[in-house]
């Protein structure tokens, strides 16, 4: 009997109304999924086509990603397990091709690992990507040409970065190191003579911290408008007021390059059968 009386169909007049709110249910239920559909479909569409204004609204996004896995690489790096870096700047790459630095860590590892054609094609794209700051290359380049015994070309790119780096004290000091190295006594004098000059100049110092945080510094930041004035200016006693020279000077006295350089001087002096200058 309840079986029966659970058949019975109800009035007409509710079933109606019932009928009535379950289609308009699916129809809505219907236009959410089509209506994802089409945006999903729209944004792939997107993705592919990449028109300017939607590759502006979404580099903030993979700047930000591809940061994340450079740091990755630099922590990787520091703590020698270059596998994981050269995956983690890789990956940085793929979202961002001209993240330079992650370019450049990654041929840092290929020199330390002896894929030195890897890393002088690194180095050699670098230069052409990134002219402002190529004496990094070059110092780079230079290296590796030591490493190999191509004394030719490792002169010649100490020579490079010397002439157009910020701080070239380092630079002339290797490049008189190998200079000496083959016997070229004269110019190896005259490279660590430059070198120490160039150690020893304060308002130097000055002038290639303004060289270099400009290249550093991101082009509309109104610090790097500043910078970029004050090298326009000129270099002026009142800039150098701020500073202490006496601690730069101090600093000199356990400075174990500078040391190097007087050291290699002596002994390029002695070569030459000139023992006076080197004592």
């Amino acid at each position: 009997m309840l079986y029966s009386l659970s058949t019975i169909p109800v009035k007409n007049k509710k079933k109606a109304g019932k009928n009535f709110f379950a289609s308009l249910e699916d129809r809505v239920t219907g236009w959410i999924i089509l209506c994802t559909w089409c945006f999903l479909l729209f944004f792939s569409l997107l993705s592919l086509w990449e028109p300017v204004w939607f590759v502006k609204i979404s580099d903030p996004g993979r700047e930000t990603e591809a940061q994340r896995y450079k740091q990755r690489g630099d922590y990787s790096l520091k703590l020698g397990n270059f596998p994981l870096a050269v995956i983690q700047y890789t990956r940085a790459l793929e979202i961002q091709p001209d993240l330079l630095e992650a370019r450049g860590n990654l041929g840092i590892i290929y020199s330390q690992t002896g894929n030195f054609n890897k890393a002088i094609s690194i180095y050699r794209k670098l230069i052409a990507d990134k002219p402002e700051q190529a004496y990094v290359s070059y110092l780079h380049l230079a290296e590796i040409y030591e490493k190999q015994q191509d004394y030719q070309n490792a002169i010649k790119y100490y020579r490079l970065s010397a002439e157009t780096a910020p701080f070239p004290s380092h630079p002339y000091t290797k490049l008189g190191t190998i200079l000496a190295m083959t016997e070229d006594w004269e110019k190896a004098i005259d490279a660590l003579q430059l070198a120490i000059i160039h150690r020893t100049d304060f308002t130097g110092y000055y002038l290639g911290m303004l060289k270099r945080d400009v290249h550093l510094l991101k082009k509309d930041t109104g610090l790097t408008k500043a910078i970029q004035k004050e090298l326009e200016k000129g270099i002026t006693p009142a800039d150098l007021e701020k500073y202490d020279i006496r601690i730069f000077q101090e600093r000199l006295k356990y400075d174990r390059e500078y040391a190097i350089m007087h050291g290699n001087l002596g002994w390029c002096y002695d070569r030459l059968g000139n023992p006076q200058s080197a004592l």
